[in-house]
């Protein structure tokens, strides 16, 4: 019986020849699928390859046989028309090019090196080298010592509006989208499919893993079905579907900070945010990329969405190992000092001897800042915590009589540490009103009648920012190709690591400036809060066996999470 009927469009493709005097006298060159082999070999109809070869792929597939009998009637080989894709072929053509291009550099420059050892060799033959050697490892060990210092420095530049210097004369800092995330995810341990996927993650997180991507349960959205063909056969096919995606209830919800990076002066940014507020009351049927609801912003260079400015006010500082990591007591020591802690449950803070009214962050990069002069100086004035930055941050017009051109040399736009003082709490309540305008998870909910209070707070949000941001930075690293020896913190750009630094020090200056206007504000009563959480998760068992049968269980209190 035959494959089909006589009178299919393939049947006719590849055996009825075509009544033309155009063509060559062989009949067997008169057939379609001679004439797209025709084409496929012709540089001019090189935009229409990938299709010839699809067309061929599918006469094919539908009669192998018949066509097989017409590339030997043509005088060809089987295999000499190529149905694969043409863009795989190239690709492939392309990889084997390069990688016997790079063996062939390698083994030129390997030629080149040896030869240069070896005339190196010839020449330094008569040299005595015994009497500098102690010489030599002496420099090696002094520069080793100073690779260890590493020189940490604030970005500065100019500011993408007025195009001035971004400088410690004026307040000046960052952007950065503050947004709830669920990047982090937690592995149910009754769930077998969710065991197997953490089970099969690669050993090796610092090789490529795009041959395995999507990997895990996402992956197993694929089936073997049977079809059958033009002939009435079975056979196995795959199909896609649907994957199972990760339960939402076994996502960790946390706020995460991204920023592009670029600079911009505190006033300047409230006079371009005003002018943003404005364009939304003026073109009401625009539809805006940013929502003014939220704080929301579009940068002005990059266009990239942010709704929170990171204040810059610290100066660059010099590392050196161990410094800090130097512990000033032993482990012994700690356990003995915080195992025998008097702290009681349900109190506003914990209860210590040597304890002060409000609590002293100390970072290494607060000595010489705007933030440790605030600190240093005591509760602020009625002046400075409730007042207005507005009519100080304005920018005024320049005139010969103003003090730019006087013969003092100082700037009109430099402010003084009571106006730069007045921008940075300014900044800082935007910061807060961000975080509660974009309904952020916190342990401290705010209550509605001190909504419009000048008291700064939601201090845990900043603390979490942080966290999740280094965690989705680890996480984006994860199956990304790393050169041997590479560690985690070289993978990840500089822009990335000075991003992470900024917003880390911005959560330990805003718990620093909140607290100096009284300690009774509602951020100590949060710091304390958190203080006493984390060290009942620390030293659990310190808090079992309470003296008093009615008293709350840590558990109770503290939720683990």
């Amino acid at each position: 019986m035959s494959e089909a009927p006589t009178q299919s469009f393939v049947q006719i493709a590849l055996t009825r020849t075509a009544r033309t005097n155009f063509l060559t006298d062989d009949r067997s060159q008169r057939t379609i699928v001679a004439l797209l082999n025709m084409l496929s070999a012709r540089e001019e109809y090189k935009s229409a390859h990938p299709k010839i070869s699809l067309a061929l792929k599918r006469l094919k597939q539908r009669r192998p046989h018949v066509f097989d009998g017409a590339l030997i009637n043509m005088g060809l080989s089987i295999d000499r028309v190529n149905t694969a894709s043409p863009a795989t072929n190239s690709v492939e053509e392309e990889r084997e090019r390069k990688k016997k291009a790079a063996l062939s550099r390698q083994a030129r420059v390997m030629a080149q090196f040896q030869q240069q050892q070896k005339s190196f060799m010839e020449n330094q033959a008569d040299i005595d080298w015994g009497s500098d050697l102690e010489d030599e490892d002496d420099e090696v060990e002094q520069a080793a010592e100073e690779d260890r210092t590493h020189k940490w420095k604030y970005p500065t530049g100019t500011c993408i509006l007025c195009q001035e210097d971004a400088d410690e004369r004026r307040l000046y800092g960052t952007f950065a989208l503050l947004h709830e995330s669920r990047i982090l995810r937690q592995t149910d341990f009754q769930d077998p499919d969710l065991v197997r996927d953490a089970s099969q993650t690669p050993c090796n997180l610092d090789r490529s893993a795009e041959d395995i991507r999507p990997f895990g349960i996402a992956h197993e959205n694929r089936k073997m079905v049977e079809k059958l063909n033009t002939k009435g056969e079975a056979f196995l096919a795959e199909r896609q579907t649907i994957g199972r995606g990760f339960p939402s209830s076994l996502c960790s919800s946390g706020a995460v900070a991204s920023g592009c990076g670029h600079m911009m002066h505190f006033d300047c940014f409230e006079l371009y945010y005003e002018a943003t507020k404005r364009r939304h009351t003026h073109q009401i049927a625009r539809h805006h990329p940013e929502d003014i609801k939220r704080n929301e912003f579009v940068c002005p260079l990059c266009k990239a969405l942010g709704n929170a400015f990171l204040p810059i006010v610290w100066k660059g500082l010099e590392e050196s190992y161990p410094s800090y990591l130097q512990s000033q007591i032993s482990f012994q020591g700690f356990l003995d000092k915080h195992m025998g802690a008097a702290y009681s449950f349900g109190d506003s803070k914990a209860r210590e001897a040597n304890e002060q009214t409000t609590p002293e962050i100390i970072t290494p990069s607060l000595p010489g800042s705007l933030v440790e002069s605030m600190v240093r100086s005591g509760p602020l004035s009625d002046a400075t915590w409730g007042g207005d930055s507005t009519e100080v941050s304005t920018p005024r017009a320049e005139t010969p009589q103003s003090s730019t051109f006087s013969g003092n040399g100082q700037e009109a736009n430099t402010s003084t540490p009571a106006s730069s003082s007045r921008q940075l709490l300014s900044a800082y309540r935007r910061l807060r009103d961000t975080i509660r305008d974009n309904g952020l998870p916190t342990r401290h909910p705010t209550e509605p009648k001190s909504e419009g209070s000048e008291q700064l707070c939601s201090s845990d949000v900043l603390v979490q920012a942080v966290g999740f941001s280094i965690s989705s930075t680890e996480i984006q690293q994860r199956g990304v190709e790393a050169q041997t020896g590479m560690t985690l913190l070289e993978k990840i750009p500089e822009q990335v690591l000075t991003h992470l630094r900024i917003l880390a020090e911005t959560a330990s200056s805003f718990i620093s400036v909140g607290t100096q206007n009284s300690p009774h504000e509602k951020i100590v009563q949060e710091f304390y809060k958190d203080s006493e959480r984390q060290h009942c998760q620390l030293f659990m068992s310190r808090y079992f066996g309470l003296p008093t049968p009615h008293a709350r269980r840590p558990l109770d209190v503290y939720p683990l999470y």
